[in-house]
């Protein structure tokens, strides 16, 4: 993709590339795909190889995941400036849900192999990037644990809780906790 101002700021939109210079974006520019999708064309299916993590330059993505009825549930919306698909970076693992364009939408696609050059010919670039995957992981980490303690009916600590001589018994999840917990074994 040609390296532009509109690019530059588009890229700098996701707070992990606010920083990179104008040389550091025309790096990042230089390695990435342009993928334009009209509404309800899908970008990957659940169980696809993952290969390329997207930036969203605009428009908006569904993320669903297969139920075990068979049916998709819609998880997440992802607008521009946010990035989609950086698990496939650091696990070639298959695509963990399905991704739909609800708007006429395009992404910046930055391949596994791109990210790995960026290793050697961008170093800034390429940590920019991991930083990038490590926070969004974490922070998906961080839903999940107050999803799962909002169905337990507990406040999440907001810091961990003094050791004890030995843990407590887990009670047996509820059915909608159990659902919960099936679905999130599904997105492994």
């Amino acid at each position: 993709m040609e390296a532009s101002v509109v690019n530059r700021t588009i890229v700098r939109y996701v707070k992990a590339f606010s920083s990179l210079t104008d040389e550091e974006c025309d790096a990042l520019l230089g390695g990435v795909r342009e993928r334009r999708l009209n509404p309800n064309e899908i970008l990957f299916r659940q169980g696809d190889p993952g290969d390329a993590m997207m930036i969203v330059h605009h428009g908006s993505l569904s993320v669903r995941v297969r139920r075990p009825d068979g049916l998709d549930a819609e998880v997440a919306v992802v607008q521009g400036g946010e990035v989609l698909g950086e698990m496939c970076v650091v696990d070639p693992a298959p695509r963990s849900a399905t991704v739909v364009a609800l708007a006429p939408t395009m992404v910046c696609e930055l391949s596994r192999d791109e990210v790995a050059r960026l290793r050697e010919a961008a170093p800034s670039v390429y940590a920019a990037v991991m930083g990038a995957v490590i926070r969004d992981i974490t922070r998906r980490f961080r839903d999940v644990d107050a999803r799962v303690s909002e169905l337990l009916g507990a406040k999440p600590p907001s810091r961990p809780p003094p050791a004890r001589s030995a843990p407590p018994e887990p009670a047996a999840p509820t059915g909608a906790v159990r659902r919960f917990l099936d679905r999130l074994r599904g997105l492994s």
